[in-house]
């Protein structure tokens, strides 16, 4: 650069700088836009969450009620205790209002710690033994004292002639001095849990899946995950992972304890999105610099043309000067910068005493 001509020096200098100035405002431009995009995310997908979480929440505390209902209705109460003929009809007609009530519950099901069995499923076998009580749904609500609900998914296939997917509600019922009588079982509709699970918005390839306190598989999109062990295993393994951002492998997951049941909704979201908004983020930046780089390039040509024009005619005329000729034009390299004009001005004034000194000689 110190040999370099004046209007190279100051190009090059007006271009590095410019440059450093785009790399630096590029990026943090990209650093600031990605993380509020980011805060964003997560605070979405934490209010999607919730809000789903909340709403499956409400439609349990409903469940909670239609279930002290039956519990605490005489004509259940008195079949349990008698299973007369009479009671079974009185209960049946209460059966069959309350599921009418709720148009996700698929079958009631209550089962006496004698063996006793009242449904409104008309499929369901009349003769259940007490092999019916060692059904996991069964001990899990006499051992699940901490939540009204125990919950689960199944195929309702015992007794039941049906191959579908039911999330199970069982509650054990007690009578006086909370002795052991027996245990109710609601089965909801699968599609209850996915209409609130859908809301949640998780990118492409995200999803949100709800696990039991037994890691069992209590809803996913993909029904292949309910029997598939390696499956279940990769489900488990992503409610380990840290809640919230993991940025090495950029994936956001987001846990819910819905009350009332020993269920926990687990979000996941790979972010593919940011991570294609920061792709184009970054094109957009390259492009951006690389006009800005044309400007820069043009207007620091003009630029330095302007600062070193006067310069060169003042060079032109010092050149006249060493080859004898004193009679030039100081005009035109008075045009520029106080210190170009400065410059001319003393040049003059020493061209016109070497005149006079020569004149004198």
């Amino acid at each position: 650069m110190k040999r370099k001509r004046l209007k190279v020096q100051i190009a090059y200098t007006y271009i590095i700088i410019s440059l450093l100035t785009l790399l630096i405002i590029g990026s943090l431009l990209y650093y600031l836009v990605s993380n509020l995009i980011l805060k964003e995310s997560i605070q979405s997908t934490k209010s999607s969450v919730k809000k789903s979480g909340t709403y499956i929440e409400m439609y349990l505390d409903k469940l909670k009620n239609v279930s002290d209902l039956i519990i605490e209705n005489n004509e259940v109460k008195d079949f349990i205790k008698n299973g007369n003929k009479k009671s079974e009809i009185n209960a049946m007609r209460f059966l069959n209002v309350v599921k009418s009530s709720d148009s996700y519950i698929k079958s009631i099901l209550i089962v006496s710690k004698d063996g006793k069995v009242l449904s409104n499923e008309r499929d369901l076998s009349k003769d259940m033994n007490s092999n019916v009580m060692e059904e996991s749904w069964y001990v899990s609500a006499i051992k699940s004292n901490n939540t009204p609900f125990h919950s689960s998914l199944r195929l309702q296939k015992f007794p039941m002639k049906k191959n579908n997917w039911v999330i199970s509600m069982s509650r054990e019922v007690k009578g006086v001095n909370n002795k052991h009588l027996g245990v109710l079982l609601i089965d909801i509709e699968y599609k209850v849990i996915e209409d609130y699970l859908n809301e949640i918005y998780l990118g492409k390839k995200g999803f949100a899946f709800i696990l039991n306190s037994k890691e069992e598989v209590v809803y996913h999109k993909d029904p292949t995950y309910f029997g598939n062990k390696k499956k279940r295993e990769y489900l488990v393994k992503i409610k380990d992972m840290k809640e919230g951002y993991t940025r090495s492998k950029n994936v956001l997951t987001e846990h819910y304890k819905v009350k009332n049941a020993d269920w926990l909704i687990i979000g996941i979201s790979f972010l593919d999105e940011l991570s294609k908004f920061r792709n184009q983020l970054i094109i957009t930046i390259i492009l951006v610099g690389i006009l800005m780089l044309l400007i820069i390039i043009i207007s620091s040509t003009l630029l330095a043309n302007r600062i070193t024009k006067p310069i060169y005619r003042l060079e032109h005329l010092m050149k006249v000067v060493e080859k004898g000729d004193f009679n030039i034009d100081f005009t035109e390299s008075t045009n520029g910068s106080i210190e170009v004009f400065s410059l001319s001005k003393h040049f003059h004034k020493m061209v016109l005493e070497i005149k006079n000194l020569l004149v004198e000689i």
